[in-house]
């Protein structure tokens, strides 16, 4: 059974009307799928059609959001890192992250994003050989993107994001502890005071290294032995920054900094350890 237009095309935005037999559907072109969805209307009346196609474009249109069906996916990964992606620490990868995206979907639509279609996707990835904790990661910048689109009202409705576990013991990115022999070799070969400071510290707390890196001596409270991971002012987030005991070690090494950035011992902190260890 074939579908027949109405002549003229009686459209509303990206839905128009078509008749399959009697009755009248709602139709909308899916860029990703490259084909036409279809919807029945439940009426044999062709104005009743028009109305109720109305009726729907009415219901779901926002002048101050956009439907999931008429923001490209590149558009939403574009507003997340130029509004927010990129001032994190992590802006780098998260870059990665989007340009392997849109490399892959192109021009499709928000709504293109089925389960079904990202599972496809994540099996893409497996074919291009990234580990399931890259691609957990791509999965996670995904989600934050359309996340953060729904909640500063750039689209109407929540994107369901698919979850990708990896076991820990799967993770191999992870690495592995260090023994007690390759510890002592460590602070052995160690010649710049500075990243004696950030070894001993992340030692010693066990912090994550932007914490290390920002700490100021005004969190160090040496008479009570404590190291406040959170400055103050700062908001504490997901990644919670606790108060912890100062071990001697890290006591000895920094009493005698005062006002200045605890790892760099200025005003000026370093921006990375990473070329150090070079």
């Amino acid at each position: 059974m074939s579908w027949r237009e109405p002549k003229p095309r009686y459209q509303i935005g990206k839905w128009f009307l078509a008749q399959r037999g009697s009755v009248w559907y709602r139709c909308g072109y899916n860029s990703r799928t490259r084909q036409t969805e279809r919807v029945s209307l439940s009426t044999r009346d062709f104005q009743e059609a028009q109305q109720r196609l109305a009726e729907f474009f009415i219901e779901t249109y926002n002048p101050n959001k956009v439907s999931k069906a008429s923001i490209t996916l590149a558009r939403a990964l574009t507003i997340y890192y130029t509004e927010h992606g990129v001032n994190i620490p992590s802006h780098t990868s998260v870059k990665t992250h989007c340009e392997k995206l849109i490399d892959y979907w192109k021009d499709a639509l928000l709504s293109d994003l089925s389960i079904r279609e990202q599972r496809v996707f994540k099996a893409h990835l497996e074919t291009l050989g990234c580990s399931e904790g890259y691609i957990q990661r791509i999965f996670t910048t995904l989600r934050a993107a359309t996340n953060f689109c729904y909640k500063n009202e750039y689209i109407d409705q929540p994107v369901n994001i698919m979850s990708i576990s990896v076991p820990m013991h799967n993770n191999v990115e992870m690495g592995r502890p260090l023994s007690l022999e390759e510890m002592a070799r460590l602070f052995d070969a160690i010649e710049l005071d500075y990243l004696m400071r950030y070894c001993l510290l992340m030692l010693g707390t066990l912090a994550r290294p932007t914490a290390i890196m920002e700490l100021h001596s005004l969190q160090l409270d040496h008479d009570y032995r404590l190291i406040t991971l959170n400055p103050p002012g700062r908001k504490q987030t997901k990644k919670y920054r606790p108060t912890v005991k100062m071990p001697e070690f890290i006591h000895q090494a920094t009493r005698h900094l005062a006002d200045c950035n605890i790892i760099s011992g200025s005003n000026v902190p370093i921006k990375s350890v990473k070329t150090s260890f070079a």
